[in-house]
């Protein structure tokens, strides 16, 4: 899918904490992990989240690349951020999700809890 309108959202849980709220993507040195689309700061966990409008990966792309997130590849990074939006379509509004890989060594999203902590 090259559209979305659901983005993780940086999130404080368990003992990890953030002080930013930022949309997370991954990140283009280490698939495995997830960073803020702004700062380029790596996150442990985000909360799917409704953004109300439609993005394309090349938007995002574009953003990540305007705010200074180097990304050396281009077309392989538009192939990942499209695997990514199909993921983020496995879970519901408000998922604590984080980034893994498969036994294929694929990129994947885990959910690790249903909805934020109170």
């Amino acid at each position: 899918m090259d559209k979305t309108k659901k983005m993780p959202i940086s999130i404080s849980y368990g003992e990890f904490k953030t002080q930013a709220s930022e949309f997370l993507v991954p990140n283009p040195l280490n698939n495995c992990s997830l960073i803020g689309i702004k700062s380029g700061k790596e996150y442990l966990y985000g909360a799917i989240s409704f953004i109300g409008v439609e993005i394309k990966t090349s938007d995002i792309i574009d953003k990540m690349i305007t705010n200074g997130i180097k990304v050396e590849n281009v077309d392989l990074h538009k192939d990942i951020v499209n695997k990514y939006i199909d993921e983020i379509y496995k879970y519901k509004i408000s998922n604590i999700i984080q980034i893994g890989l498969d036994q294929n060594e694929n990129m994947i999203l885990k959910k690790v809890a249903n909805r934020p902590q109170r």
